[in-house]
């Protein structure tokens, strides 16, 4: 609880930042609204109606600041600058769970600031938004969203770790946002993409971080879809878990052998 208080404070320090962050969201999200649109003709694309896909730009922008928890950057840089020993190697307290408890503080008010940019996307978009709703998709969005999280933070910090091999990492740690920009639904649909290249992108772990809560959120998806979904999330969090273990046991003594 500790670390994540501190998270608390430190996020309120950033109120400015974050603010103008957001506003650059609606803006990104009012241009993509526009361009589809002005798109000529009323057949769907990738599966997907000129509505249903501004819903999901919607949709994908309130993920955003609730989901991507990244903390590769910073593991990365308190390895690189020797603040490693300090912040992980001195404190009774897993370094794993650290960062969990300053991302989870990060995006607990986060969003919080964008709740105006929500309202004025809805505003100026609600004649173009597709809601299918009910307490069930509710309940399956909510799951979805949180093991989508883990899954992102548990990939992200075995991403920062590789700073214990490499002396550059900030290519390693953008392969993150590359994933989930293209293969993850995050930039566009996955519904996009030829069949053979969906066969691959449902086996990744990117997916299950944007697009499987969206697919939920939009009724695209029957029990079935979301019960194996579920499952998979659950799979690749376990896989990145012992991944981390790994990496943090061979890291360490990497780092304890070059300190001496």
């Amino acid at each position: 609880m500790a670390f994540y208080r501190i998270s608390i404070q430190n996020t309120l320090t950033y109120r400015g930042p974050i603010l103008l962050w957001r506003v650059g969201n609606l803006l990104a999200l009012l241009t993509m609204a526009a361009f589809w649109l002005s798109a000529k003709g009323g057949a769907t694309i990738g599966g997907y109606g000129k509505s249903e896909l501004v819903t999901y730009y919607i949709f994908v922008m309130f993920l955003q600041w609730i989901i991507f928890w990244n903390a590769s950057g910073y593991v990365s840089q308190e390895i690189k600058e020797g603040e490693f020993s300090t912040r992980a190697l001195l404190k009774p307290a897993s370094y794993y769970w650290q960062k969990f408890a300053h991302e989870l503080g990060w995006h607990t008010l986060s969003p919080l600031y964008g709740l105006t940019i929500i309202a004025v996307a809805l505003f100026f978009l609600k004649s173009n938004l597709v809601f299918r709703f009910s307490p069930l998709t509710f309940f399956f969005l909510v799951i979805a969203i949180f093991l989508g999280a883990v899954v992102c933070f548990s990939l992200s910090m075995c991403l920062g770790l590789l700073a214990f091999w490499l002396t550059e990492t900030s290519q390693v740690n953008s392969l993150l946002w590359a994933g989930l920009l293209v293969l993850g639904g995050q930039g566009i649909p996955i519904t996009f993409f030829p069949d053979m290249f969906r066969t691959v992108i449902y086996i990744l772990p990117f997916r299950y971080v944007f697009s499987f809560p969206i697919e939920i959120f939009l009724g695209r998806l029957a029990l079935e879809g979301i019960l194996v979904a579920f499952v998979i999330q659950v799979l690749w969090i376990g896989t990145f878990v012992l991944l981390y273990n790994l990496l943090w046991k061979k890291g360490v003594q990497v780092y304890s052998a070059y300190g001496g």
